[in-house]
């Protein structure tokens, strides 16, 4: 596949009640495309997941239009 590796890490900043406090750090590294990497923040963790592995996947795919768009084949 495009994906060789995923490395995730989460992060809670035991803030106040109701505060912005759940941290996911994203790295991807794709095989013949540059790495991506990305911050998600969001006040639950199931929350915070969600939204990075839908940015995940638009990323990927925007790396692999762009790619293909400037002629280079996976």
């Amino acid at each position: 596949g495009i994906v060789e590796s995923v490395h995730v890490v989460i992060t809670d900043g035991n803030g106040p009640e109701r505060e912005v406090d759940k941290r996911c750090d994203v790295e991807v590294q794709l095989r013949r495309f540059p790495h991506i990497e990305f911050t998600c923040h969001d006040n639950s963790l199931e929350s915070c997941l969600t939204r990075a592995a839908d940015r995940c996947g638009r990323s990927i795919s925007r790396a692999v239009e762009r790619n293909r768009l400037n002629g280079i084949g996976m």
